[in-house]
């Protein structure tokens, strides 16, 4: 009877102790890291929202220039030729 109860709480003791390690072996990384990290990629997240918007704002108030017609409105009634004529010199 004595060895029946010892074995017993043998086996509870040793399947305990088996049960512990699995609590230690698996700590990963811990809370701290996991939320430095998550900051981390939030800050890089707003950092590329924030230059997004602001290109998309600059593009709005600093349109491209862009040719509608052929002519800028420069030449006005010379043909081109005389233009270039009386700038030869410079071209």
């Amino acid at each position: 009877m004595r060895l029946q109860i010892a074995g017993i709480v043998f086996l509870v003791t040793m399947l305990y102790l088996a049960s512990q390690g699995d609590r230690h072996e698996n700590i990963g990384i811990s809370q701290v890291e996991e939320r430095r990290i998550e900051e981390a990629d939030i800050a890089r997240q707003v950092a590329h929202i924030k230059e997004r918007d602001r290109k998309r704002e600059f593009d709005k108030h600093h349109p491209s220039p862009r040719a509608h017609q052929l002519g800028d409105g420069i030449q006005g009634d010379t043909s081109i030729m005389e233009l270039m004529d009386e700038f030869r010199g410079f071209l």
